[in-house]
């Protein structure tokens, strides 16, 4: 056994994090033999947790739409060396909620001490137009001259939820307004359109036949329960951009291409039913003389409507429902994501398919909400005749708004309204030009987009 005479010196730098591990290999020669041999080192240090927050001045610490105030953190050393003079910046990753002083200070902190940036506090504004419940990302970072560098994440939440707020936001963003959160421009009122022939409408009829099952629940395995069109508009839905939708006679639009008619509603976001997916009145249904799902676009004011018209409650073979989906161009309803808008008319209302889910009837009432196209994301409004807190009931003549943010107003937003390829040879091929020779001529496309503010 021994050691070297001359020691091994290494330095690790400022920023290595507390508990962080490092591999030293070390080589060693001698008669003809080699060994190496890996040495693990774990480097401590100072380490910082947030402890709490303070909105300072603010009743109950909860700020509200409309408010500015200053803002600290009570910051703990839980690592073993001393961080000699700590700066902070601050950053918010949403529009709704502006940092307007990012800059703080939090001085020495001890090994195991607690201390706060109350004699340099942060200062922050939440907008008017936000609103109760939506949940603030922030990004905490912490540095000193001497190469110290920590990034904390936290979130902190405006306001607090009651029946008159939007349920939401999931974690794309997306809320769902009622009639009842009056306070918010958002808020739906309903307003039925009718497109089906027999109230007058010119919708077109979509060719579904889904008689249900006389002997049993859920659809004839000769129905023909979806049906996808193509979209007179690309529509935006979860970031994504669609051309297409499917339409199911069982209360519900996915889009893109599927034929998964899935008549068992389940809750959302989840693993049931097709993704994405609105489920607008999600559940079983059937088809009988005088029903239709019927779809309509109106070119002036840029919307596209789905209709469940006299759809017939596979519960009971006897009660209707007529509801409706209304799609928004995203061009002409811009929202601050760039999403399309999404209203929900519900005129005749009958939830009334009970059960425990497990046998039959297999019950759960309806499923009405939202969820993304891996279905791990979205909102639920009501399932098994349940609601949230923020979710007023639903019933005869009612109606809901789906809608991502909207645009704060006195800030810049721009969306790209149209879009034209030039093409000054009318040949419609992009030809690489040869730079080598430079003699032969490039034919090419102009891209040209216009952008509405």
């Amino acid at each position: 056994m021994g050691e070297n005479i001359t020691p091994i010196v290494f330095s690790v730098s400022p920023a290595c994090p507390d508990q962080h591990i490092i591999t030293l290999v070390l080589t060693a020669e001698g008669a003809g033999n080699n060994w190496t041999i890996n040495i693990p080192l774990t480097v401590r240090g100072g380490n910082l947790e947030i402890q709490s927050y303070t909105f300072v001045g603010i009743t109950g610490n909860i700020i509200t739409p409309g408010l500015s105030c200053p803002f600290t953190f009570s910051l703990k050393n839980t690592g073993i060396s001393t961080l000699h003079n700590v700066y902070g910046n601050l950053q918010s990753l949403s529009n709704y909620f502006v940092v307007q002083d990012a800059e703080g200070y939090f001085g020495n902190i001890a090994p195991n001490s607690t201390v706060t940036n109350s004699s340099n506090s942060f200062t922050v504004f939440a907008w008017d137009s936000s609103i109760n419940g939506m949940v603030i990302p922030l990004i905490l970072t912490l540095s000193n001259a001497n190469g110290y560098t920590q990034t904390l994440h936290l979130s902190i939440t405006i306001g607090t939820t009651t029946v008159h707020d939007p349920l939401g936001q999931d974690a794309y963003g997306y809320f769902i307004y009622d009639q009842t959160d009056t306070a918010y421009p958002l808020c739906p009122s309903y307003q039925w359109i009718p497109i089906a022939p027999a109230e007058g409408g010119s919708g077109t009829l979509l060719s579904l036949t889904d008689p249900g099952n006389t002997s049993d629940e859920g659809d004839d395995t000769s129905a023909i329960a979806i049906q996808t069109v193509n979209l007179p508009f690309t529509f935006t839905f979860y970031g994504r951009q669609y051309t297409q939708a499917s339409i199911c006679s069982n209360g519900f639009i996915a889009f893109g291409a599927t034929q998964n008619a899935d008549w068992r509603n389940w809750r959302l976001p989840g693993a049931g039913g097709p993704n994405p997916m609105i489920a607008v009145f999600w559940d079983d249904l059937q088809l009988g003389t005088g029903s239709g799902v019927y779809t309509y676009y109106n070119s002036a004011q840029h919307y596209y409507v789905v209709e469940w018209y006299n759809i017939i409650s596979g519960y009971n073979g006897s009660s209707l429902e007529t509801f409706q989906a209304i799609l928004y161009d995203p061009v002409y309803y811009p929202t601050i994501t760039n999403d399309g808008q999404i209203k929900l008319q519900y005129k005749v209302f009958n939830n009334i398919d009970q059960g425990s889910g497990d046998v039959y009837p297999h019950g759960n009432y309806c499923t009405i909400g939202i969820k993304d196209h891996y279905g791990t994301d979205g909102l639920e409004y009501t399932f098994n005749n349940t609601y949230p807190t923020a979710a007023s009931p639903l019933s005869n003549e009612k109606a809901l708004l789906i809608s991502t943010p909207e645009i704060i107003s006195g800030t810049p937003h721009l969306t790209i309204a149209q879009t034209t390829v030039i093409d000054p040879n009318s040949n419609n091929r992009v030809k690489q030009l040869n730079c080598k020779s430079c003699l032969e001529t490039m034919d090419f496309l102009l891209l040209r987009m216009l952008l509405v503010c």
